[in-house]
């Protein structure tokens, strides 16, 4: 016969079997029944993180050159060991200096580069060189070979977004440095230069197959453009969404990109239905964010949680916000609907 301890049901005996056989009663599981939640909003208000992104620019190791990223971690999303921002997206600040070169590489994780100062610098994206002005989006698909020049005579500093945490779940977060070889044939951008019309054949492209955008560079101007013309949804915001030409869904499997204006002087309160990574691009104001207020203004980045209540308000307007989603990952999983490209539901 066993004795049971006082304090725990299961006698010594039983608890050495267990750890034997690396056993885990599933009752003692703090993952186990409910989602953890607890993730909060976080600001990097771009007055305190861009000065040190300047000071960090000027450290010139070749080593670091190539890996000069700043990661926004937020400390409040339960296991973040993929260092994530705002869900399943993480993000960080880059800088590349003038007459600066990031040598080639690739990646298993997918990549999106959002401009925010800088001219002549490019990245370029197996063998497609793609211009890096302010407000640009930038598409580097996961093992897309890639590597940035700064050809300017400015810094050029910018928001790295990538679907780090998904990959490395499935340990799939793999890395391989250059030198290219085996670049695969990707059409011009020029091939989707009219709205409404894709080429024939594309489908048969490699990349094609691989389920991303074969667009690699979005400008900012007709984004901007599009985000102005588009119909206020019932919260009172303006959205154009990034999209694949060839099928109209999200640029990569994992990531959704937005344009956001706020003209209204309040949004109607609204329900995140993704984590949101937001980069300000024009104006000022602020959110409320389940009752956490946080003041922004141009360059800020902030993270609006999965299922948080949030009203926008702008003091300087229009605004416009720059916002990656992992919301395209619960599209897939079916815990969002799939055929709605939208960000919020009514609370």
């Amino acid at each position: 016969m066993t004795t049971l301890a006082s304090s725990d049901p299961v006698s010594p005996e039983l608890r050495s079997a267990y750890d034997a056989q690396k056993l885990v009663p599933l009752w003692e599981s703090g993952t186990t029944g409910f989602s953890q939640g607890g993730e909060q909003p976080r600001h990097w208000p771009w007055e305190a993180i861009g000065p040190i992104l300047r000071e960090t620019a000027h450290i010139t190791v070749p080593s670091i050159v190539e890996r000069r990223v700043l990661m926004m971690m937020n400390s409040t999303i339960p296991r973040n060991d993929a260092e994530s921002c705002a869900g399943l997206v993480s993000a960080g600040v880059q800088a590349l200096m003038p007459g600066e070169i990031a040598r080639p590489h690739r990646h298993a994780m997918h990549a999106l580069r959002f401009v925010l100062e800088g001219e002549g610098a490019e990245t370029i994206v197996e063998g497609k060189a793609c211009a890096m002005e302010p407000g640009d989006l930038v598409v580097t698909p996961g093992w897309a070979w890639h590597e940035h020049h700064n050809k300017g005579g400015k810094p050029t500093l910018w928001v790295d977004i990538l679907d780090l945490a998904i990959h490395r779940a499935m340990r799939t977060d793999m890395f391989q440095p250059g030198p290219v070889n085996a670049l695969r044939a990707v059409p011009a951008d020029r091939a989707y230069g009219a709205a409404g019309i894709v080429p024939v054949g594309i489908e048969e492209n490699e990349v094609a197959r691989a389920g991303h955008t074969m667009m690699f560079r979005y400008p900012a101007g007709p984004a901007q453009a599009a985000a102005a013309n588009a119909p206020q949804d019932q919260f009172g915001i303006r959205l154009a969404r990034y999209v694949d030409p060839r099928n109209g869904g999200a640029i990569v499997p994992t990531i959704d990109c937005y344009l956001m204006q706020l003209e209204e002087a309040e949004t109607a309160k609204a329900r995140s239905l993704g984590a949101q990574l937001c980069v300000v691009v024009a104006g000022a104001g602020e959110s409320d964010i389940d009752g956490t207020r946080i003041a922004w203004r141009r360059h800020d980045v902030f993270t609006i949680p999965r299922g948080a209540t949030v009203v926008h308000r702008i003091s300087e307007g229009p605004a416009q916000i720059f916002v990656a989603s992992d919301i395209e990952i619960y599209r897939r999983l079916g815990q969002a609907d799939g055929n709605d490209p939208a960000l919020f539901a009514a609370v």
